[in-house]
């Protein structure tokens, strides 16, 4: 983890490191990164608070199985190269809060998330402008997009099929949506629901505060239809 809140240029040639938790981790004036990444497993809080960093090199990705917190609070950040998620499990915070003075990033080049189980909080005060088509079909527990005021359109898909191809125990386990203070129109909400996976009345969306929650075109019986529970 490197210290110095007035770094604006890092090098780092090391190509060992296996573990890059909180590598640039809050470093405030940071603009420009050159690193070799091909061995690193966890890109936790990688670039975590590095409210100047405006974009990223290409960085090889393909062995990262976490990637927690990994934007989080990166403001100014414009764009992304493709990376490589395709072994991912945790996605944790990933783009959380990056709505500081606007928000920069506004869309995500498609990412490979089949085998993540973890999404809770991925985007919660998010400044993309819509979600791509990113498979949530492994996700346990929760996924949040609370307070993303610019998000238009959710496009994930598989979302509840975790749950609904059980076998055995696991009865008790629920996915939990929240959508709350998002700009969603009601055409948007019927699309979301509309694309959801049974799952047996263990479902709950939350869309309080919601544009869409409130117009006459809203249908949550779309999702009670596949089990879910909707509040609004």
């Amino acid at each position: 983890m490197i210290h110095h809140p007035l770094l604006e240029r890092v090098q780092v040639r090391s190509h060992a490191i296996t573990n890059g938790t909180g590598l640039f981790c809050a470093l405030p004036g940071l603009r420009q990164v050159e690193i070799e990444t091909s061995s690193i497993e966890t890109f936790d809080r990688f670039f975590q608070s590095c409210s100047a960093l405006r974009s990223i090199p290409p960085l090889d990705t393909s062995g990262g199985r976490s990637f927690c917190a990994m934007f989080q609070g990166c403001s100014a950040l414009r764009q992304l190269p493709p990376l490589d998620t395709s072994r991912g499990t945790d996605f944790n915070s990933m783009f959380a809060w990056l709505i500081e003075n606007g928000g920069c990033l506004v869309s995500l080049p498609l990412l490979d998330t089949r085998k993540g189980v973890n999404f809770a909080g991925m985007f919660i005060g998010c400044s993309l402008r819509q979600i791509p088509a990113l498979d949530c079909s492994a996700l346990r527990g929760s996924i949040d997009f609370s307070y993303s005021r610019s998000l238009r359109r959710i496009a994930i898909t598989g979302l509840g099929q975790g749950l609904s191809q059980q076998q055995g125990g696991g009865q008790d386990e629920q996915i939990v949506v929240t959508l709350e203070g998002c700009p969603l129109d009601a055409a948007a909400l019927n699309a979301f629901y509309a694309a959801l996976v049974p799952v047996n009345q263990r479902g709950f969306i939350y869309v309080h505060d919601t544009p869409g929650s409130q117009q006459p075109e809203h249908q949550p019986q779309l999702a009670a239809a596949r089990g879910w529970l909707v509040y609004y």
